[in-house]
C-alpha cells in the first residue's frame, strides 16, 4: 500500500466524523426524513469544505 494516503490522526477522524454523518443522512432519507437528511448533507459538505480549505497548500482541486 502507497503511503502518500497518509494522514494526521486528526485528519483520519475529522474524515471519519463527514463518513458518519453523509452515512446518518443517507439512512434518514431512506426512512423519509428528508429535512433531516438535507442537514446532515448540509453539515457534512461545510465540514469537508472547511477541511480542504485548511489543507490548500498540500491539496488542491484537481483540473479537469
Amino acid at each position: 500500500m502507497s503511503n502518500e494516503l497518509q494522514c494526521s490522526k486528526e485528519f483520519e477522524r475529522r474524515l471519519w466524523n463527514i463518513r458518519d454523518t453523509l452515512y446518518g443522512a443517507v439512512q434518514d432519507n431512506i426512512a423519509h426524513q428528508h429535512e433531516f437528511a438535507r442537514l446532515c448533507t448540509k453539515k457534512a459538505y461545510e465540514e469537508l469544505s472547511g477541511l480542504l480549505d485548511e489543507l490548500q497548500s498540500n491539496l488542491k482541486k484537481p483540473e479537469p
